[in-house]
């Protein structure tokens, strides 16, 4: 024992004068005693001027509340004098003035259910034969800039298991230079997934599967995936990604049909009701929205995260609707893509919360309501549908929503311009003969009702008026849905 202590402490004194400020070396390690958990050893290089250093661990994060309580057993080297989390956010370290370097040891442990569900997704699952665990909830992450760079390495102490992240796969030691965003937003797995090597244009992509599925088997998923990633690609013109993770994890006892799923650095990850409830559709909607945010939402940024979910949710939800559309074991373009506009249009149209205006979207709100998280998606979608057509048609289809996106992306890669609202409005006037701004104030920052038969007669674009009775038995009228299969000029040139 004695032997294996000295040990750890020589290796531990080496890591520390090897590294540099804003280095962090992570030990992780799996164990199923005495409950399934992960073993979690920080090493970092602080300022020996201070007596405190910071670490990040939210404890509210994507909707979830106290993912502090999964942190267990925390333990620090003798030059720490005291931890303590002075914010929902922060854990305060304290140390001896001098100190260069603090060592800390704790666990991940799962707090709620057991296999994978809505409630529980995107919280840390630790089960005796697998784990899915996100960044923000299973590091300390340095208290810096979130757009700082970080080097961050990682050991992994258990060779019996298998272990990938967002970074890379099988991994047993691994370097990482990223900033701490997008480390933060990124995901960690092992145990019993099955991993699936694909190359596009010699850039790997891997997928993992686990557990036996009712509906599909890998050959399927894998088969979907791979030209979903390569329709991506080709429309944004960039096949310059790093390796890529994507995660596929079943919903065992979920009744009914649903998934849910989160795109994130050079990855995403998703959950899927194992049972005949969930078709093709299912996987094409769910998988091409999650991949569209690796460009909307990952590489173009929002400046302020739900002011410009309109953005990052509507238009990836379009682009995502645009592209099914071309897919082969997508039928019929034509009715695929109006069908899903109509579905959009009505389920924003009976929404309660359908004038809300943009400014009272906030975390809280969103994160809390239903009716008030659909919203982004369902008029930010339409309202990209309404730009595609007036930029189509102002170009005579020489230009399209497309070519927009692709400019915005440029920026984004070239001079790190994040999307904000006068950037949006400065952009998109480039490609259009007046000034979008009151349309923009109208119809996406004071809610307003969007001008859909508006446009669809100035277009040709034939329609019906429905009505709509919901559960309650509230009526609905002149709800306008598009109808299917038109020989509309315009409509046809979107896809060319």
């Amino acid at each position: 024992m004695k032997l294996n202590i000295i040990i750890t402490l020589l290796l531990t004194v080496h890591l520390i004068q090897a590294q540099q400020p804003n280095e962090i070396t992570y030990e992780i390690g799996f164990s199923e005693k005495p409950n399934p958990h992960l073993e979690i050893s920080v090493i970092f290089v602080t300022d020996p001027h201070s007596e405190k250093t910071s670490f990040f661990f939210p404890n509210s994060h994507w909707g979830q509340d106290s993912l502090r309580n999964c942190l267990k057993n925390l333990r620090f080297s003798e030059n720490i004098t005291e931890t303590k989390f002075s914010t929902d956010s922060i854990i305060q370290v304290y140390h001896k003035k001098g100190t260069n370097a603090i060592r800390l040891d704790y666990t991940i442990e799962q707090d709620r259910g057991k296999e994978i569900t809505y409630g529980n997704f995107r919280r840390p699952i630790v089960q005796p034969n697998y784990f899915h665990v996100h960044t923000h909830s299973l590091f300390l992450l340095p208290d810096i800039n979130p757009e700082d760079n970080l080097k961050i390495t990682i050991d992994w102490k258990t060779p019996n298991q298998n272990y990938h992240n967002s970074f890379g796969t099988n991994i047993k030691h691994q370097i990482i230079q990223t900033t701490r965003k997008k480390f933060e937003e990124s995901v960690h797995i092992g145990g019993d997934y099955r991993l699936y090597d694909q190359y596009i244009k010699n850039k790997k992509v891997s997928i993992a599967i686990r557990d036996i599925w009712m509906p599909f088997d890998d050959t399927k998923i894998t088969a979907f995936l791979k030209e979903i990633t390569n329709g991506l690609r080709t429309f944004w013109n960039d096949f310059d990604k790093e390796d890529y993770l994507i995660v596929v994890s079943p919903m065992n006892n979920f009744k009914g049909k649903g998934y849910t799923g989160t795109g994130m650095t050079n990855s995403f990850t998703a959950a899927l009701s194992n049972n005949s409830y969930i078709k093709d559709k299912d996987l094409l909607q769910l998988f091409n929205h999650e991949m569209v945010h690796d460009w909307i939402g990952i590489s173009i940024l929002n400046d302020n995260e739900e002011e410009q979910y309109w953005f990052s949710e509507g238009f990836t939800d379009y682009i995502n609707f645009k592209l099914a559309a071309t897919y082969s074991f997508t039928k019929n373009r034509n009715s695929y893509f109006t069908k899903k506009l109509n579905v959009t249009m009505l389920e924003l149209l009976i929404s309660k919360s359908k004038n809300i205006k943009n400014k009272e979207i906030t975390y809280e709100k969103y994160w809390s309501d239903y009716n008030t998280q659909i919203i982004p998606y369902k008029r930010g979608t339409l309202f990209a549908f309404l730009l595609d057509l007036k930029i189509c048609s102002i170009s005579k289809g020489k230009l399209k929503l497309d070519d927009l996106l692709r400019a915005i992306l440029k920026d984004a890669k070239k001079n790190g311009q994040k999307l904000d609202h006068p950037y949006f409005i400065s952009k998109a006037n480039e490609f259009l003969k007046e000034d979008i701004t009151p349309f923009f104030n109208r119809y996406i920052e004071n809610g307003e009702d969007l001008p859909l038969q508006q446009t669809f007669d100035q277009y040709k674009l034939k329609y019906e008026l429905t009505s709509y009775k919901n559960k309650k038995e509230k009526h609905f009228e002149n709800i306008p849905k598009v109808l299917e299969n038109q020989d509309n000029k315009l409509l046809n040139l979107l896809f060319e």
